[in-house]
């Protein structure tokens, strides 16, 4: 995936669950992947012969994922903390619905 599909992806998530964790966009993407076939169970081979293999997320998208996290936090579109008993991170919130829209492109 390229950053601006993750991050598009990860916008569009954070519209439909402004209160969220880390691994929740992660899991956003890697469902995205499974879908178009990239990851997942992935069956190779013709009719005589085949074979499955898992694959999964690279290292570099998951990277990437957390990269566009953070450029959503300096951004200020995320904070760290979803209520006063969890502050802190693996929380996430969307700061203003506004600021999010301005990156969003439907």
């Amino acid at each position: 995936m390229t950053k601006e599909e993750v991050l598009q992806a990860t916008l569009r998530f954070l519209k439909d669950n402004p209160k969220t964790q880390f691994a929740a966009i992660h899991e956003n993407i890697k469902n995205i992947l499974k879908a178009r076939g990239e990851i997942g169970a992935i069956t190779t081979g013709n009719q005589y012969y085949s074979t499955t293999q898992y694959v999964d997320i690279s290292d570099s998208d998951a990277m990437l994922v957390n990269e566009v996290i953070y450029d959503l936090i300096i951004e200020r579109v995320l904070t760290p903390g979803v209520d006063k008993h969890n502050l802190n991170f693996p929380f996430l919130t969307v700061t203003s619905m506004d600021r999010l829209n301005r990156f969003l492109r439907e």
